[in-house]
């Protein structure tokens, strides 16, 4: 039987090419007895979750992570039928979260944001590489979370990232 899941990872880019970003990404998966799979969109599972991910930034000079973004990221293929179901799942996911934030605020941090994508997908377990997998013969070891671990995951991996790129000082005037 498969679980759905986050994998969450954490890795440093270079998109303006001069100062390190950080960006933190959650990607819909599902979890069965051989491991992690992807989610494959097919006339079989039209749930919308195929490709969903859940993403943030973060700099140097920016003390926590930003541009929290639930979205679709490099999807295989997409026709109309499955274009549909994308903007009906992000459509149901924004609305959920417009409700939560009535009800509960902002969320205080990315790891908060990514907890209430989850509670809205009723995904409840998160997931992360312990040893990435190296081709079909050495298969990646992985560890399972709860949300609280995962949060904490989360903001571990910002910490480092800070501590690994310390903000400069300002320019002297």
């Amino acid at each position: 039987m498969a679980d759905l899941a986050f994998l969450l990872k954490a890795e440093t880019t270079n998109y303006s090419g001069d100062e390190p970003a950080l960006r933190l990404c959650a990607t819909m998966v599902q979890v069965t007895d051989d491991g992690i799979r992807n989610i494959t969109y097919s006339m079989v599972d039209r749930s919308g979750l195929a490709d969903l991910t859940v993403t943030a930034l973060g700099e140097p000079t920016i003390d926590y992570a930003y541009a929290w973004h639930v979205g679709y990221h490099q999807p295989y293929s997409v026709d109309l039928d499955r274009a549909r179901v994308m903007v009906a799942t992000l459509g149901r996911v924004e609305r959920r979260l417009v409700q939560l934030s009535g009800q509960f605020g902002r969320p205080e941090s990315f790891g908060a944001y990514l907890l209430r994508v989850a509670t809205v997908l009723k995904v409840s377990r998160f997931v992360v590489w312990t040893r990435e997998p190296q081709g079909p013969r050495i298969p990646g070891e992985y560890r399972v979370m709860d949300g609280q671990v995962a949060v904490t995951w989360l903001e571990a991996r910002e910490r480092v990232f800070h501590d690994a790129h310390p903000a400069a000082a300002p320019a002297p005037a």
